[in-house]
């Protein structure tokens, strides 16, 4: 009866208009214990293209939460990530501050964005930088509301971005602060994640999924309307 309830709690869950949400008290430390209550969302296994096969790249799951100051993200890969082979890994968080598809990148109309349904409008992106395996560091990027092109005057690195990141394995956190991503408190942001490798192999999660950041604790949005969360999308 239990498992029944919980399907049909994802089944009228999926079926709505949701925005997630989860205020969440995590440290990048790399023991991850303290994501165990955030929701997670799937990726498809062995779905990477583009470039030769490479597990490091290839998205398992993910989790978002946040705090009254920064945005956390957890992510799991299929491979571990020190097993990586390539020249750069990137491994990447692409935000839709404003919840605006005319602002920033258009996220349908630049490589190495591949295609996809329901495109967003970047305006920031994390990046975790790796070479051979190897963590380089991470950084924070963003673009003006009528940048034109990856890389053209319009895209601005944030050099006083608050950011930070540990990976074990296959799976890394990162967390970076509000202010430098441009986003306020009980906003409604997009967010997809992308991997890719030097030899071109991409992972995306598309579409994205609309996230407000708030804090209230374990709360969904439905059609606007702020209420308590009931059953449970998935645990990782």
């Amino acid at each position: 009866m239990k498992a029944l309830i919980k399907i049909i709690s994802i089944v009228v869950l999926s079926s709505l208009n949701l925005t997630f949400a989860f205020y969440a008290d995590i440290t990048i430390d790399g023991l991850f214990g303290d994501w165990e209550t955030v929701n997670g969302y799937a990726d498809d296994e062995n779905d990477t293209f583009g470039g030769p096969k490479d597990d490091t790249m290839d998205i398992i799951s993910y989790k978002i939460a946040n705090d009254e100051k920064f945005l956390y993200v957890m992510v799991v890969v299929k491979d571990d990530i020190s097993k990586g082979k390539t020249n750069r890994g990137a491994y990447q968080v692409i935000i839709d501050s404003d919840n605006r598809y005319d602002t920033g990148i258009q996220s349908d109309t630049e490589s190495p964005y591949p295609p996809h349904k329901e495109p967003m409008g970047v305006d920031r992106y994390i990046s975790v930088e790796t070479k051979m395996g190897q963590l380089l560091g991470i950084g924070m990027a963003g673009f003006t509301k009528d940048a034109d092109k990856i890389g053209g005057p319009g895209e601005f690195k944030i050099q006083d971005a608050i950011c930070e990141v540990q990976i074990d394995k296959n799976r890394y956190e990162l967390s970076a602060d509000l202010k430098s991503l441009g986003i306020d408190i009980e906003s409604k942001i997009r967010i997809a994640l992308l991997h890719y490798s030097a030899q071109g192999t991409v992972d995306w999660t598309m579409p994205a999924i609309t996230y407000l950041v708030t804090m209230q604790k374990a709360k969904v949005d439905m059609n606007g309307k702020l209420v308590s969360k009931w059953g449970r999308i998935k645990s990782y």
